[in-house]
């Protein structure tokens, strides 16, 4: 990951943070905090964040799809 893809993934992270904060019953931000962690390399943060989007809505297949890299990853 370069410098600047890093920092957009931080900030990408940090708004859809601030999303979840707002509107906490969304699966989606917690798919997108984790797409922000995969692109972080952090595999178990973002696993735990798309356990949480499945618990919202189990069927949010996006949300298997980057749970499926994670795993893959690990």
């Amino acid at each position: 990951v370069t410098s600047y893809s890093k920092m957009e993934s931080i900030q990408s992270l940090s708004n859809n943070i601030k999303g979840h904060q707002e509107k906490p019953n969304v699966a989606k931000y917690y798919a997108n905090i984790a797409a922000s962690y995969i692109k972080l390399t952090e595999f178990v943060y973002a696993r735990d964040q798309l356990d949480k989007a499945l618990a919202i809505d189990p069927n949010y297949a996006k949300a298997y799809q980057r749970k499926g890299d994670c795993h893959f990853a690990l």
